[in-house]
């Protein structure tokens, strides 16, 4: 089989970080545990880098492994060197990792979705590019249509594929975030989030509920005839019924009377 690549000792100093890399910034933790590991194991793996301008190299891939060799000191770093467009070198890297089966969800959702939308392969060609099942690369594409707080639990690792999938199922945003909550906090297995996204969806959506309540009371009170008692003999009747008379308001207002009698010969001016 034909080397895709050479590997060559590279000043650090001359190694440009991807667009995406820099967004990608590892933590502190993060590289010191991998400096550990190389200080005791040395480099297993090497960075991926592709020829730049000016004796200039830009790094598709591995930097932590990068930073980790900054930490311990040293000014080179062996690296695979590829021909190619960077977005060919890390789907090349994303190929072979999967193979070794060490690819991050995330990774895996990159790879599957770069090979769908800029390859334009189907499901089946995908997943026998990567030696894997139909549905698990069905899976991996429709992770990114998950909802927002689903797709960001299980991009960080926080839940399992399966746990996520299952709570993505629950439509009302307020029960899914608790059932993810509960399954963060508290690990739990898939067979108790399942219980939990089967009783969700039982359970109606209660503030559907509540609008609906408050617009039929307002329109039975819109359409419902509108009662007061008589002043004079106590009875209910209807408001537009009712007389309504202008009175003082000491000694005329009790000698008033309000149902169809005229009053104006007994309070002049009134």
């Amino acid at each position: 089989m034909k080397k895709k690549y050479i590997i060559e000792d590279i000043s650090i100093d001359k190694i440009d970080l991807d667009e995406q890399l820099i967004r990608d910034q590892p933590t502190d933790d993060e590289i010191g545990e991998l400096a550990e590991s190389i200080a005791f194991a040395d480099l297993l793996e090497f960075p991926g880098v592709i020829r730049g301008e000016n004796g200039r190299y830009k790094l598709a891939w591995g930097r932590r492994r990068l930073e980790a060799i900054k930490r311990l000191g040293e000014t080179e770093v062996p690296c695979r060197i590829y021909e190619g467009s960077i977005q060919e070198v890390k789907l090349l890297a994303l190929i072979e990792n999967n193979q070794r089966k060490q690819n991050s969800i995330k990774e895996e959702c990159d790879c599957v979705n770069y090979l769908h939308e800029a390859r334009d392969l189907s499901a089946d060609q995908i997943a026998s590019t990567l030696g894997r099942t139909r549905s698990w690369v069905l899976t991996r594409l429709a992770i990114p249509n998950f909802p927002p707080d689903c797709r960001e639990a299980i991009l960080a690792g926080a839940i399992p594929l399966g746990h996520a999938e299952e709570i993505a199922s629950v439509e009302d945003d307020g029960q899914r975030a608790y059932i993810l909550t509960q399954t963060t906090f508290q690990r739990l297995p898939l067979n108790e989030v399942k219980q939990l996204v089967r009783i969700a969806k039982q359970i109606p959506d209660m503030s559907k509920h509540v609008e609906a309540g408050v617009a039929a009371a307002h329109e039975q009170a819109m359409h419902q005839p509108v009662m007061m008692p008589c002043a004079k003999c106590g009875q209910p009747a209807l408001l537009s019924q009712l007389s309504i008379v202008r009175v003082h308001t000491h000694d005329c207002l009790a000698e008033a009377t309000y149902i169809g009698e005229d009053t104006s010969h007994a309070h002049p001016g009134a």
